[in-house]
């Protein structure tokens, strides 16, 4: 009976969508394979195969045959005017689920109050929809752009990184690597961060170099941070803060020449705030070279003499033991 059945539905499945929707030769050509080849598979198993395979080529079908309203609104979508394309895929959503799904994301775009309503409602009618990947993407963005770090990271689990637009990626992996890394899972984050480093070119190679050289300096190692710190360096919008903990990780290695070489031009560089530290480690570093006049000099630039732990009062003695 169940055979029967089976044999029946796919031969007007055949006659209807093989007349307007030559996309769909290759989904039959599947359907048949599974019925001659999957004999004796349970029957519900069957059915929930059969039924994703209706609902991704009805969505096609919709894809194949689009009306004038859904070409204008995808122009506006792409054009990036999400609000006359919302208003348009809005109209046409009943009839066509994929403008249905464009709409969401206008309204991701848009940042819309309350549209996780009407994202929830889409993909639980549309599960297997192909705009679900880019309506996830959207949202832990959003939740990214709020500082919902836990929220992102959540999300941008639960997304298909193969559906994915590859322009995506790069993004999709620092912000995803970030999200890690603020929620406290610095294996994951380092791991992420890494792949971005090892993309091609792209807006988040640097960043993502330093984040992971700052992950590698706070486990102390040191050489492997100097290498990221070294990259990051060579974005401008890095150079500075990475030069500072290059010339940290140096210290650290005990390279006092290069702290020297190095210590009194970026000094002069660096933010206000980081440079009491900077001059404390130029401070130790001439102290244990021997030269404590220099050693005094850049000690009454830090702010130790306020006294901010017993390792600056003890430095602050001995410093003053050696002049």
């Amino acid at each position: 009976m169940f055979s029967t059945i089976i044999n029946a539905a796919s031969h007007i499945y055949c006659i209807i969508l093989l007349k307007n929707f030559p996309i769909f030769r290759k989904v039959l050509t599947l359907h048949f394979v599974l019925n001659e080849k999957i004999v004796g598979m349970n029957r519900n198993i069957l059915k929930s195969i059969l039924a994703i395979a209706l609902a991704v080529s009805m969505q096609s079908a919709f894809a194949a045959d689009r009306n004038p309203a859904f070409r204008q609104a995808r122009n506006y979508y792409e054009k990036g005017m999400y609000a006359r394309a919302r208003t348009m895929f809005s109209e046409i959503a009943d009839e066509d689920p994929v403008a249905g799904g464009f709409a969401v994301v206008c309204a991701e775009s848009m940042r819309i109050p309350g549209y996780e309503t009407e994202m929830e409602r889409f993909l639980s009618l549309y599960p297997y929809s192909g705009l679900t990947t880019e309506i996830l993407y959207r949202h832990a963005l959003n939740l990214f752009d709020d500082g919902n770090y836990y929220g992102a990271a959540g999300t941008f689990a639960g997304i298909s990184v193969r559906d994915l637009n590859r322009a995506d990626l790069a993004e999709y992996t620092f912000k995803n690597a970030y999200s890690r890394f603020k929620t406290g899972d610095y294996d994951e984050a380092l791991k992420g961060f890494m792949k971005v480093t090892r993309m091609n070119v792209n807006d988040y190679k640097a960043p993502a170099a330093y984040s992971a050289g700052y992950i590698l300096y706070g486990r102390e190692d040191f050489n492997g941070a100097i290498q990221l710190f070294t990259e990051s360096a060579k974005d401008p919008r890095f150079a500075d803060e990475s030069a500072f903990y290059i010339l940290e990780c140096r210290f650290m290695n005990k390279d006092y020449k290069y702290v020297m070489e190095n210590g009194e031009a970026l000094y002069a560089r660096i933010p206000e705030e980081r440079r009491p530290h900077l001059a404390r480690i130029i401070s130790e570093t001439y102290l244990v070279s021997g030269n404590t006049a220099k050693a005094k000099e850049d000690y009454d630039r830090t702010n130790i003499s306020s006294g901010n732990d017993r390792k600056d009062y003890f430095y602050a003695g001995s410093l003053l033991y050696a002049v």
